[in-house]
């Protein structure tokens, strides 16, 4: 009896993958905040936008930058008798700020981590693309950013850097002739990943 129920234990799950399998055509959307399934880009390459607002007369998802993916005008979300608003588009992969508009307001979307750019708090949507994966952590040597304070001979005041240092950078110290001196890209007009404060 006992081994008959390990059989049965060992074969439904077994049966059942294939079936879930094919409802699950898709992902969410790594700049989806823990726990959300929207944004949700499906296998060929469509994002389903969904947000609960029962009492809106009007949603919309607009891209800030007015151009592709999402056109120069905002597109409609269609609600359902629950008060849950979706719509499913076409979107090239890569990183794009958007924003909801509920009747008429802009608002930034709950199911997305918020990021700042358009010089202001907004959503981001990252569709990976799926041949590139330079952006995956991988098993390779890595260096690190470090965080620094110095004293400003300018302004007098004290101030943040930030450095990168190589792999195995402080190995061999006393062989380097001068330090590592390499600026790194201005972060300030938009930041895909917030530098921490």
């Amino acid at each position: 009896m006992i081994i008959k129920l390990f059989y049965i234990a060992l074969i439904i799950p077994l049966i059942l993958q294939p079936a879930y399998a094919q409802l699950k055509n898709g992902f969410p959307a790594p700049s989806s905040v823990p726990n959300s399934e929207y944004p949700y880009i499906h296998s060929d390459g469509k994002v389903t936008f969904r947000i609960k607002a029962p009492s809106a007369k009007r949603v919309q998802v607009m891209g800030r930058d007015n151009k592709i993916p999402f056109g120069e005008k905002p597109i409609d979300l269609i609600r359902n008798e629950d008060g849950v608003w979706t719509v499913t588009i076409p979107i090239n992969p890569g990183f794009h700020y958007y924003q909801l508009i509920i009747d008429g307001t802009p608002v930034n979307d709950p199911a997305s981590k918020t990021y700042f750019g358009w010089a202001q708090a907004t959503s981001g949507l990252e569709i990976p693309h799926p041949q590139v994966d330079f952006d995956k952590a991988k098993r390779v040597p890595s260096g690190e950013v470090r965080e620094r304070w110095y004293h400003s001979q300018v302004t007098g005041e004290l101030r943040r850097v930030f450095v990168y240092t190589p792999p195995d950078y402080n190995r061999h110290l006393h062989k380097r002739k001068r330090p590592l001196s390499k600026p790194l890209p201005h972060w300030g007009r938009g930041l895909k990943t917030p530098i921490p404060s």
